[in-house]
């Protein structure tokens, strides 16, 4: 389901890309996206090897950096949310991102949450307080940055109805490759939603 999401992310206009990434009604609009999967080609050109990000879309005209999360086991890894502060702020280390880029973390489920973030940032620094790895004590360092991250939550349905509605704006004759990856990436989405109904 990842590669068929990096796919389908890689394909949109930047006005669909806006459509999907823009549900906080707060973010400015305009701008150009470049969306990246999780092909390992993100770890071997920026060099950060802490942690697998399932998708990134950057906008760099808004300085906007948004991680489509994919939670296929239905849960965040207990270190999660220090983990994306540390990537953000290895990314403007190596002048990746501009130094004043936005986070968005965009949690993708079986259905849309909402959660004390606050809370559960201080969770994870009493994690990585216990923890031995190297990479969740650097981690930790990073609370600031953490607390500064824009939460968004969504469920499959919705982004399951989000591309059957992009399709309709596609055409039948000259977008046909657009139209069957967004149809297999669907059809990944249907299967995720059946299993999770039928556990």
């Amino acid at each position: 389901m990842k590669k068929e999401m990096d796919k389908c992310w890689g394909i949109k206009s930047d006005k669909k890309q806006e459509e999907s990434e823009g549900r906080n009604k707060s973010l400015s609009k305009g701008g150009r996206w470049i969306c990246k999967g999780n092909s390992g080609k993100k770890s071997n050109s920026t060099r950060i090897t802490d942690m697998q990000m399932d998708n990134l879309s950057y906008n760099p005209d808004r300085k906007l950096l948004v991680a489509n999360e994919l939670k296929l086991g239905g849960k965040k890894n207990p270190d999660q949310i220090l983990k994306y502060a540390l990537m953000q702020k290895q990314l403007m280390e190596r002048q990746f991102i501009k130094p004043d880029t936005h986070l968005v973390l965009f949690f993708i489920g079986k259905e849309a949450e909402q959660h004390d973030w606050s809370a559960l940032i201080e969770d994870e620094v009493l994690y990585c307080r216990t923890s031995p790895k190297s990479t969740v004590k650097r981690a930790s360092e990073c609370v600031d940055i953490a607390k500064n991250i824009e939460f968004v939550s969504a469920s499959w349905a919705n982004i399951l109805k989000f591309n059957e509605d992009y399709k309709k704006s596609l055409d039948a004759k000259t977008q046909q490759v657009e139209l069957k990856l967004i149809e297999g990436f669907n059809e990944s989405l249907r299967q995720k939603a059946f299993l999770e109904l039928s556990v």
